[in-house]
């Protein structure tokens, strides 16, 4: 009797303790998977001491292109090094959608973010936001490419062999999905399905896992994968990078302070390297000034 008391207690105690590691377990890995965030709630902000309470804070939006973890790991360096390098804490601020990263922008809720081509393009005469910076690209110029991507053992070497084939795009906010759907319709080239998704990053991963035949991505995104078994088989003309907006309510004093930080890095110098190796690949060349006619040109081009 005695004996089988013992085993029940024992019993007890295994499936306690194994109930107890699973949860913990559960519990551990939702809160650290960055990604299940709603970022509609929440800031990301840096693990670095916070200094709000000596520095005004400002709140820097991006649009929606990666998943939040991506955006975390690539963008909150330079919140660090702005935080670091001017009279302000910035903390990033995400959002669910291109549209309402500028929403936040208009009700004041960021005062500067990282926009997309399109969306700003689509969004500047409404709402009179301004741009400040556009990156460079590895060539050093302003500037990025649309690319149209198939697997490399897809048989997919043109254009005109995406007839009949399944096609994936970027969010429709974005310059690379709007360009590129131009240049199928203007060269007569009919895929049996094209599907947007949020993510250039989505994008690589249906064409890489064959789930589509080809899809389209900014060229800063394929490049990273030629040697991975993807194939570019069109870039189009150069358009302006993505800029870093501002509200027309924004200070000009805060402008100031960013664009003289941001553009006093030199990509050719060991010590800015040393500072932007683990920032976004699209921000490491360092930035030129912005201009809202550059933007109005590359509209007409999509017409």
């Amino acid at each position: 009797m005695i004996t089988k008391l013992f085993k029940k207690f024992y019993l007890l105690i295994f499936f306690s303790v194994v109930f107890f590691l699973l949860l913990t377990t559960y519990i551990y890995n939702s809160l650290m998977d960055i990604a299940t965030i709603d970022s509609n709630s929440y800031n990301i902000t840096s693990t670095k001491p916070d200094t709000a309470n000596v520095k005004p804070v400002l709140h820097f939006g991006v649009i929606s292109r990666y998943p939040p973890r991506k955006i975390f790991k690539g963008y909150q360096p330079i919140m660090d090094y702005l935080s670091a390098s001017t009279p302000y804490e910035f903390r990033l601020k995400l959002s669910n959608s291109y549209e309402e990263t500028i929403q936040q922008l208009v009700n004041n809720d960021v005062q500067l973010a990282f926009l997309g081509t399109y969306i700003f393009l689509i969004s500047y005469q409404q709402y009179g936001l301004e741009c400040i910076l556009k990156p460079f690209s590895e060539t050093g110029e302003p500037n990025f490419h649309g690319t149209i991507i198939t697997h490399k053992d897809s048989g997919i070497e043109q254009p005109k062999a995406l007839f009949g084939k399944t096609f994936a795009l970027t969010s429709q906010q974005s310059f690379t999905a709007n360009s590129i759907r131009g240049f199928l319709q203007r060269e007569g080239i009919k895929p049996s399905s094209i599907q947007s998704f949020r993510h250039h990053t989505t994008v690589l991963q249906k064409v890489l896992q064959g789930e589509y035949d080809a899809g389209a991505v900014r060229n800063i995104v394929a490049e990273k994968y030629v040697d991975r078994g993807l194939r570019i088989i069109y870039r189009s003309q150069p358009f302006p990078s993505g800029p870093i907006a501002v509200s027309k309510y924004c200070n000009p004093k805060i402008i100031q302070v960013v664009k003289s930080a941001l553009m006093r890095i030199n990509a050719n110098k060991q010590k800015y390297q040393n500072l932007v190796k683990n920032w976004d690949s699209e921000f490491r060349n360092g930035f030129a000034e912005a201009h809202v006619e550059d933007y109005r040109q590359a509209h007409l081009q999509l017409e």
